[in-house]
């Protein structure tokens, strides 16, 4: 007789039941819909006595389910339209014309797009990086694609805020 830990058993009755499922791919699943389908009609056979036992309470709970029901369809077709149907906010509008959008880490990447994003819906523009070289790259890209907006560089490195020397 061979024993085995705790742990070794666990994993020992992993394999086999991924073994198992995995050699009896084909019968797995006509085996859980028979299962299934067994729960089903015993349910509704219970549900069934229920409802001639007590009809205000089996109608309570069909009430109560159907709520259930709506309230979860109502928060999918409310997920729906804030991700994909309502329309973008005007932030320009909002904040109002000259507004600033200071953007860190703006010489490259994400930064650097969202820059030229707020440039877009006209915002005046404080880029900030560490490196005044691609500072000035990103300063003249965008003055170059939208003239009309005011653009200020601002080359620090923010790793070092923590310390109290930082503003000095």
């Amino acid at each position: 007789m061979i024993l085995l830990g705790r742990g070794s058993k666990y994993l020992l009755w992993i394999f086999w039941t991924t073994f198992l499922f995995s050699t009896f791919s084909h019968l797995r699943k006509s085996i859980i819909i028979n299962c299934v389908m067994k729960q089903l009609k015993k349910l509704n056979l219970i549900l069934n006595v229920l409802a001639v036992l007590y009809p205000k309470t089996t109608n309570a709970l069909r009430l109560i389910g159907i709520i259930y029901v709506l309230k979860k369809i109502v928060g999918i077709l409310t997920t729906i339209y804030k991700k994909m149907l309502r329309p973008k906010r005007n932030l320009s509008k909002r904040y109002g014309p000259e507004s600033w959008a200071l953007i860190t880490g703006s010489s490259e990447g994400i930064g650097k797009s969202m820059a030229f994003e707020f440039a877009k819906l006209g915002f005046n523009i404080v880029l900030s990086a560490r490196t005044e070289a691609k500072l000035e790259t990103a300063k003249k890209e965008l003055l170059a694609k939208y003239g009309n907006i005011q653009v200020k560089t601002l080359a620090v490195d923010y790793s070092n805020s923590m310390r109290p020397t930082f503003l000095r």
